[in-house]
């Protein structure tokens, strides 16, 4: 499993080439580990409804690791 750090996820979501490759393929594999922070930092930078959805989709679609 891999863990993605929020810098990542912002590439992924805004469809960076390089990045979005790699992470679909990574995604469909199931080798992504989704992290309680990263999601919240995530949300925090949403700008719409839209943009929470996807993020909470994600979320709720991979398998979580909890950080104390």
């Amino acid at each position: 499993m891999i863990l993605v750090d929020t810098s990542v996820w912002i590439k992924f979501l805004k469809r960076d080439e390089k990045v979005f490759i790699i992470m679909r393929e990574k995604l469909e594999n199931k080798e992504i580990l989704a992290a309680e922070c990263i999601f919240g930092e995530l949300l925090q930078g949403a700008k719409n409804k839209r943009e929470q959805r996807i993020i909470t989709s994600f979320w709720e679609h991979l398998p979580a690791k909890y950080l104390l």
